[in-house]
């Protein structure tokens, strides 16, 4: 009789699902503990401790303050975000205003005497005239090109300190800046819409910090009251369904509100100020997460790491110091009481030894103490790559943060990497340039707008608003890593139809943006003051051909030799 064969047991199948996903994870990260919270509630719970740990950070830390002003020079820079008004014009219709006559005239002089010199030239006309001066029409299609300098022109009057802020103490650059610092320090920040026909313009903005609209106040309005039903969240206010904000109630102010905390303010019936939803602004970034009804603030990812650099890179300091004064000790031994042993030191001349480390010192110490000798060994060698370790995990939690700026370590990257970092930093840079203009920049021009055609401080029609209303703004651009090469490469695209002058030159390739038609008409003209002149119109473009240039490889081993160099 044939013996019975054992009948293996079939392997359990490897299990791909979430199933086994989170039992690897709980077995090999037991430490690891998630949030159960919905993200207002745990925001909620821990709101003002966020809040003050974060503005220490942005106070003190001087990383955080590297970002901070490395934000401001790369979303707004010096100019701020530059406007440019596309207005077109929508009937033919006469012109009756002596200035816009004389605007007129003024702008198709220059192209007229543009055109003049290119038929000189044998060249086509550039410029179809569409106004005709004698009967002072123009014609519909065309831009309005007086409406759009005169609108830029009265923008940048408004911007000045004395015309936009209530307080009078801001540019309007500087509240750009303002609010953008205001948002990723505190997580958002208010901005209200003043509107007085007082004002020059009709129109001002008021600064708000985030802790004025009240964190705790969270209720459901009394249905006896004007808004019952609606639902309050954090301060703001909302429709019966929550989908709509309503309002926003803010702390009052009080003469002694410097002395204190909003948080320690007495609140109860009458300390909050109810403002329309459509007289603030609500700056933040909700493109983390959409259920938040306030975001946290932007370091949260990185506060632990940042503290605990700030305090190592202190002990190492002090280390250092301690480590580089060399003291001298003086000590004697006196005979105890019996005559044979060693006189004990007396606790109160211990307690006094509590001294500063002086370069060079000369100590003496009291019969029976004993110096002991701590070598501190710092600085050493592993503070530098500890340190940079940690600020590049600090940059990867920061929106637009570049390692090599903030840390002033430029002898690390070498070309190719310096390419890619700003590749990478000036499209972080861009994102928040969009989330800017969607945010405040568009609406504060749209309120302003209306408000000065309404006090006619722009003398322009108020019935013609929304033709008026066509703004198009445009951030800093930057020049490239290897500007030759950027100026050469947007050349070719050009040349093979790849793109447009108007957007190169609206690129910033070789600096700031421009406008293509301003552009054009000024080289004209420098070419028609030098031909006036006598002087030669030729240009200084680099000829060399492309196979000379040096390869990103090349210009790696140039940094790599200059650096060795230094070093030796």
């Amino acid at each position: 009789m044939p013996a019975k064969t054992a009948q293996k047991t079939p392997k359990k199948p490897l299990q791909r699902d979430y199933t086994e996903l989170m039992r690897n994870l709980k077995t090999q990260s037991p430490d690891w503990v998630v949030n159960r919270l919905t993200v207002d509630a745990d925001i909620y719970r821990n709101q003002p401790e966020l809040l003050r740990y974060s503005r220490d950070l942005w106070q003190t830390n001087p990383y955080f303050i590297a970002y901070g002003d490395e934000m401001a020079v790369n979303v707004h820079g010096p100019f701020g975000i530059r406007l440019r008004m596309r207005i077109m014009e929508t009937e033919d219709r006469v012109v009756n205003s002596p200035e816009e006559k004389a605007h007129l005239a003024a702008h198709w002089r220059r192209r007229d005497n543009a055109n003049l010199f290119l038929k000189r030239k044998g060249r086509p006309a550039l410029f179809d005239r569409t106004y005709n001066e004698r009967k002072a029409i123009v014609q519909a299609g065309t831009p309005d090109v007086f409406a759009n300098t005169y609108i830029e022109r009265k923008w940048t009057e408004w911007q000045r300190k004395e015309n936009c802020t209530v307080t009078g103490r801001l540019s309007y650059n500087e509240s750009r800046q303002l609010r953008l610092r205001s948002c990723a320090r505190d997580g958002d920040h208010f901005i209200r819409l003043v509107r007085n026909a007082k004002y020059a313009f009709g129109f001002k903005i008021q600064h708000i910090n985030s802790e004025w609209c009240d964190w705790k106040l969270n209720m459901v309005v009394p249905e006896k009251d004007e808004n019952g039903g609606n639902i309050i969240r954090a301060g703001i206010e909302y429709t019966p369904d929550g989908l709509e904000i309503v309002a926003y109630h803010f702390i009052k102010a009080s003469p002694t509100q410097w002395q204190v905390a909003p948080s320690s303010m007495p609140v109860g019936k009458g300390s909050h100020e109810r403002i329309v939803a459509n007289d603030i602004i609500h700056y933040a970034r909700f493109a983390h997460n959409c259920d938040a009804t306030r975001p946290a603030p932007w370091a949260c990812a990185v506060m632990s790491n940042a503290r605990q650099l700030a305090k190592y890179t202190e002990a190492a300091v002090v280390a250092a110091r301690v480590g580089a004064c060399s003291a001298t000790y003086f000590t004697a031994d006196v005979d105890g009481p019996d005559g044979m042993g060693t006189a004990s030191a007396d606790p109160r001349d211990l307690n006094q030894q509590m001294m500063q480390m002086t370069p060079g010192g000369m100590i003496g110490l009291p019969p029976g103490v004993k110096p002991i000798i701590n070598n501190p060994n710092n600085p050493n060698q592993e503070f530098g790559a500890f340190r940079n370790e940690n600020l590049r995990e600090f940059c990867a939690g920061l929106p637009g943060a570049s390692f090599p700026v903030i840390g002033q370590n430029y002898a690390e990257i070498n070309f190719s990497a310096g390419r890619l970092d700003r590749l990478s930093t000036t499209g972080a840079w861009q994102m928040l340039q969009e989330f800017d203009i969607d945010a405040a920049e568009r609406r504060i021009f749209e309120e302003w707008l209306k408000m000065a055609l309404t006090v006619q401080a722009i003398k322009l029609p108020l019935a013609k608003f929304e033709k008026f209303n066509k703004p198009h703004f445009q951030g800093r651009r930057w020049p490239g890593v290897d500007p030759e090469k950027e100026i050469r490469a947007a050349a070719s695209a050009v040349a093979n139809k790849f793109t447009s002058r108007t957007d190169v030159i609206e690129s910033g390739v070789c600096g700031e943006s421009g406008d293509f038609e301003d552009t054009i008409l000024k080289l004209a003209e420098e070419e028609m003051m030098l031909e006036s002149l006598g002087m030669s119109c030729a240009t200084t473009a680099d000829t060399a051909q492309m196979d000379d240039e040096k390869t990103a490889d090349e210009l790696d081993n140039e940094d790599a030799k200059a650096t060795a160099k230094e070093e030796a």
